[in-house]
């Protein structure tokens, strides 16, 4: 990857950390935001779990990790399953139930062709969903980038109106603006 984008790196994360503790120097900063600082201050891993710049995983892998807990989740959900509070033996019992019950489920799919839940789930089905769920996510971003040109157009024709230029070539500039993109 040739260049991060720019809120992935060191420095942005700098310049929002130096806000915040901007913040709290004043009279009376938010208590909520001194103690999120504190917070972040004592436990050093969070800020590394959380921000690229200070993980050492790769960005490819970094990108391309979910930003939501569904899966986490989802196997909260599945490991109490057969029990809560269980011994270690216990524990690995359930996991062998479990996982004995995925492959039966998985060998009578592939044996019989028939698919237990609605979809394709096979490799190839997974793959297209994939791909349609990064197509939508690229749709998104492309919009909320598009807007971001737009606020950033308005503030400048806001600025050339505070300094006084005339309303012709604020709109001249603005016309500019709406055929270029």
């Amino acid at each position: 990857m040739s260049r991060l984008p720019s809120h992935l790196t060191l420095e942005s994360l700098d310049a929002a950390l130096s806000i915040v503790r901007a913040e709290i120097l004043k009279d009376k900063p938010l208590e909520a935001l001194v103690n999120w600082l504190q917070h972040k201050d004592s436990n050093p891993w969070v800020l590394k779990c959380l921000c690229f710049p200070l993980t050492s995983m790769n960005a490819i892998d970094w990108i391309e990790t979910s930003f939501t807990t569904n899966i986490a989740e989802s196997a909260h959900a599945l490991s109490q399953k057969y029990g809560k509070q269980m011994s270690l033996m216990g524990a690995i019992q359930a996991g062998q139930k479990l996982d004995s019950q995925y492959f039966e489920l998985e060998k009578n799919v592939q044996l019989s062709g028939v698919m237990v839940n609605y979809g394709n789930n096979s490799a190839t089905g997974r793959a297209r969903k994939s791909l349609n769920r990064k197509k939508a996510r690229m749709e998104v971003t492309k919009k909320s980038k598009q807007q971001q040109m737009t606020e950033k157009t308005l503030r400048e024709a806001k600025n050339l109106v505070d300094a006084g230029i005339s309303a012709e070539v604020v709109e001249q500039f603005l016309s500019s603006k709406s055929k270029a993109s």
